[in-house]
């Protein structure tokens, strides 16, 4: 059977460019800006009645939150701990709920035997994970499943914690033996959010990679190191 799907290696260890996570960063931070300019401007020219502040303190939110990415792209804590990788992704997925009850996404979660602990800093794989999972809502916008399967894997002999998300949107086509997935994403199905968060954990010797279906990644999946010394 013929398959268009193929893994792709995106970033590993060795892997050293910030200026795209910056760029992206800057581009997200501008446009959050544009959002909350024109809410003003529509206020002050008479067009609404006022300024919608819920809408602006949603927008100032989104701010914070880009500003809280930049500086760990640009001024990484060096604090180190060693940390259990389920905890943190319970915790990313606690906090991005409420896109997955309204995108009506369901999580299907896996366990397939316990996880090795990491070492890495608490702050920044947390929203690392969360904007991780901030992507996949975008991705699967029409609903659907993100399938997130956890465990151990040893490769050449070293230890590591993973997770491997998979995208399974409620719409699809099939076209003789391939799937279409009706995913929305950007050309490559790559946004900021992603860039972002590969290139937080790319510093903590994160392995990623993704499965395709053609230009769209379908499967990504993290190798985390594990702690040399469980704590």
């Amino acid at each position: 059977m013929n398959s268009n799907v193929n893994l792709v290696k995106v970033i590993d260890s060795s892997t050293t460019a910030s200026r795209e996570a910056i760029r992206a960063l800057l581009h997200e931070l501008q446009n959050h800006l544009h959002s909350a300019t024109m809410i003003a401007e529509l206020a002050r020219l008479g067009v609404a009645e006022g300024a919608d502040s819920i809408k602006l303190l949603q927008i100032l939110d989104l701010i914070k939150h880009s500003l809280q990415a930049l500086r760990i792209c640009v001024l990484p804590s060096e604090e180190v701990t060693c940390e259990d990788p389920m905890a943190l992704l319970n915790t990313a997925l606690a906090e991005v709920d409420k896109k997955l009850r309204a995108g009506k996404i369901r999580v299907r979660l896996d366990h397939r035997g316990p996880m090795p602990r990491v070492e890495l800093n608490k702050e920044c794989a947390r929203n690392a994970f969360e904007r991780l999972l901030s992507h996949c809502c975008r991705r699967l916008r029409a609903g659907g499943d993100l399938q997130i399967v956890t465990g151990a894997k040893l490769l050449n002999g070293r230890q590591f914690a993973e997770i491997a998300l998979t995208l399974v949107p409620s719409a699809f086509k099939v076209y003789g033996n391939h799937v279409c997935c009706n995913c929305t994403a950007d050309s490559d199905g790559i946004d900021a959010d992603m860039v972002v968060a590969l290139e937080v954990l790319k510093r903590y010797g994160a392995r990623v990679s993704l499965e395709r279906n053609g230009k769209k990644p379908v499967r990504l999946t993290l190798l985390l190191n594990a702690a040399r010394v469980s704590k």
